[in-house]
């Protein structure tokens, strides 16, 4: 009897600092997807760092933009939040002291297929200062998706929080599946 192989998965880390940072301007060309979901993900609120409502909101930011999502529900049991990631969602919860992120706002850790880039799991883990910050949950929501920076300033997806706005030139639903044929499938 042949034993199956657990498919390869890399981790990819995003941060969103307070550092400044000068970049040339992006082009549609530069635009990058890391990674992409095939089912909506569900959003899994971890150590009451959030509310269902901020959440929500930040949900209803992507879903204008064409995204789909699951549930949103609350796990307060700190022993299964932080511990192995959970297939299919989207974990948002407090930093621990395993990483120094004194000059981050929050950072995202996405698992994807190595063959395929298929996201599997991600986690946004969030200083509780910087969940009310606006956009900050937004912009890491697009790295839990798949959406790495874009160097334009006013873009949701700039790595300076001073200079993120509400550009989402490149990054709507229909841009993310072109991306993902062309990228990932057609490949």
């Amino acid at each position: 009897m042949q034993t199956a192989h657990a498919p390869s998965i890399e981790r990819s880390e995003y941060g969103h600092n307070t550092n400044g940072y000068d970049f040339e301007q992006t082009s549609r060309k530069s635009i990058e997807l890391a990674s992409f979901w095939i089912i909506p993900p569900d959003i899994v609120i971890c150590d009451r760092v959030a509310t269902i409502q901020r959440v929500q909101k930040a949900v209803n930011f992507w879903k204008r933009l064409g995204y789909e999502f699951g549930t949103i529900t609350k796990n307060n049991d700190a022993l299964s939040c932080h511990g192995k990631e959970e297939y299919g969602k989207i974990r948002i919860m407090l930093p621990d002291n395993s990483r120094d992120m004194s000059n981050e706002l929050a950072i995202t850790l996405t698992d994807r297929l190595v063959t395929t880039s298929e996201a599997v799991s991600a986690d946004i883990i969030i200083h509780s200062f910087a969940v009310g910050k606006e956009l900050v949950l937004e912009h890491e929501l697009g790295h839990a998706l798949g959406w790495q920076h874009i160097n334009k300033p006013g873009h949701l997806m700039y790595p300076e929080y001073t200079r993120v706005g509400h550009n989402t030139m490149y990054i709507d639903y229909v841009e993310y599946v072109k991306i993902m044929h062309k990228k990932f499938i057609t490949e």
